[in-house]
């Protein structure tokens, strides 16, 4: 993982993970700001079960990179749990999932102007079939591209549910499957976006607790993809 430093800003450079594994059924809280992100992963990743797991008082979010292809939160191995994070303005995905990536939960974030994916699912051919995972409560908007994608390009299976998200303004399709289900999707309005947070702005200088009235508000679900106990928290 990599955290901004202003005491050591040579440990950030284009190409580098934003935010990747590095120990068995780890839980990491209280991000704050991190680093650009490569969509492939260096030689030394390791995949394994994790957690990535924030609160309004330690955001995630993302710094532009105009020419690098980079993500927010990349998963690449199975039973991750990605949840309550913000997410803005990667240059690839904000949550992105490949390699081994399966049997994930993706619950209660809020990304935005995300430039190509706002929450990508799929998984290597070669090594397994992105499954069972359930993406729901989330809020995707203002991206540059897709909302909520599964990529055609690598194995996703019948069993991958997408319930009770809210999107808008995602030019290439709001939410795209190629094999999962989905239901419960609010797509707002113009009007019902600008109430949905106290002070929108589509980067880390925002407020983006619900506001008052929001179509948000107790419009979630604890539904799962089926075999899966506890998801939407």
């Amino acid at each position: 993982m990599g955290c901004d430093d202003p005491a050591r800003p040579e440990r950030f450079a284009p190409g580098r993970p934003n935010f990747s594994q590095g120990a068995a059924y780890s839980r990491v809280t209280g991000l704050g700001t991190l680093g650009a992100g490569s969509a492939t992963p260096g030689s030394d990743r390791q995949e394994f079960d994790f957690d990535v797991v924030a609160d309004f008082s330690g955001r995630l979010f993302y710094r532009d990179w105009a020419a690098v292809r980079s993500d927010g939160i990349y998963i690449t191995g199975p039973n991750g749990v990605v949840e309550n994070n913000i997410v803005t303005r990667a240059s690839a995905a904000c949550i992105s999932s490949y390699h081994g990536a399966t049997q994930l939960v993706i619950s209660n974030n809020v990304v935005a102007h995300c430039a190509r994916y706002g929450i990508q699912i799929s998984a290597d051919s070669a090594r397994t079939t992105n499954d069972f995972t359930t993406v729901d409560n989330n809020i995707v908007v203002n991206g540059g591209n897709f909302g909520i994608y599964e990529s055609p390009y690598g194995l996703t299976g019948p069993h991958n549910v997408y319930d009770n998200n809210i999107v808008y303004n995602n030019p290439a399709g709001n939410i795209v499957l190629t094999m999962g289900t989905e239901s419960g999707t609010i797509t707002l309005t113009s009007a019902q976006f600008s109430a949905l947070f106290l002070n929108y702005t589509g980067d880390m200088n925002g407020d983006y607790h619900l506001g008052s009235g929001a179509i948000a508000i107790d419009a979630g679900t604890t539904s799962c993809a089926s075999g899966v106990s506890s998801c939407g928290r």
